[in-house]
């Protein structure tokens, strides 16, 4: 199915407010988490926010961002596993995943287009939180 330039614009608004949404709530959690790595309640919910936010991405085809929140899904899984995987090393990543996604989204919605962004670097240091 093909959108109409007016339809993906109204698609991407929805897709904007509701990952500003998770990424609000990504941040807020991990500053819990920063006090208390093993807060069960902050870790599920931190889980299931990256899951939507992946969910949301690959519908879209935003595969860079589908990524990084499939790493921090996978990451956050292990975690409610009690995999020790949360510690300051993985939270500063953490943080800069989420900055990531930020700019992706930012850069999507003002270009129309996350060129020129690379992911690899995040991606390979997402790669320690499983």
């Amino acid at each position: 199915m093909e959108f109409s330039k007016e339809d993906m614009m109204e698609i991407m608004a929805v897709f904007k407010a509701e990952s500003a949404e998770n990424l609000a709530v990504l941040t807020d959690k991990m500053k819990e988490i920063e006090k208390n790595p093993t807060n069960p309640a902050a870790i599920e919910l931190l889980h299931r926010t990256s899951h939507s936010m992946k969910g949301a991405a690959r519908m879209l085809g935003l595969t860079p961002i589908e990524e990084i929140g499939r790493l921090l899904e996978d990451g956050f899984k292990a975690a409610k596993e009690g995999r020790p995987v949360i510690n300051p090393n993985t939270i500063t990543i953490i943080n800069e995943a989420v900055q990531s996604v930020g700019l992706l989204i930012e850069k999507l919605s003002t270009e129309g287009t996350m060129d020129g962004i690379d992911i690899t670097a995040i991606q390979k240091k997402l790669e320690q939180f499983k």
